[in-house]
């Protein structure tokens, strides 16, 4: 079983590529629109679960999380180092909002993404 999260961005073309290079996303179905902004979708495979990442459009209110707003959802995942994939995410737009610490013997850090997802 594969689960899915639909995850409204800016754009969804940016938010893939981020989503390739900082956690190895295995790119899956794109729709790119040039002259239809607003309509462009990208699918990507992070690990286990499928994020589809659907451009901002307001005709159909569909909003990304709005900066310096908690979000009700944030993401989580183990990855193998937390220092590599924390400075992949610094070096392609990320915000560190919680500097590497261990809790319960695990090491974790926690980032916002360039499209405002925790």
């Amino acid at each position: 079983n594969i689960l899915t999260l639909n995850l409204v961005v800016s754009s969804a073309t940016k938010a893939l590529t981020f989503y390739e290079k900082v956690f190895d996303g295995v790119r899956l179905d794109v729709y790119e629109f040039t002259e239809a902004i607003a309509n462009n979708e990208a699918n990507v495979r992070v690990g286990n679960v499928d994020l589809r990442l659907i451009d901002e459009n307001a005709a159909f209110e569909c909003f990304p999380p709005k900066q310096g707003e908690v979000d009700s959802i944030w993401l989580q995942m183990e990855v193998e180092d937390v220092e590599v994939t924390l400075k992949k995410a610094i070096d392609n737009g990320a915000k560190v909002t919680q500097e590497p610490d261990v809790f319960m013997g695990t090491k974790h850090a926690e980032i916002v993404d360039p499209f405002g997802y925790t």
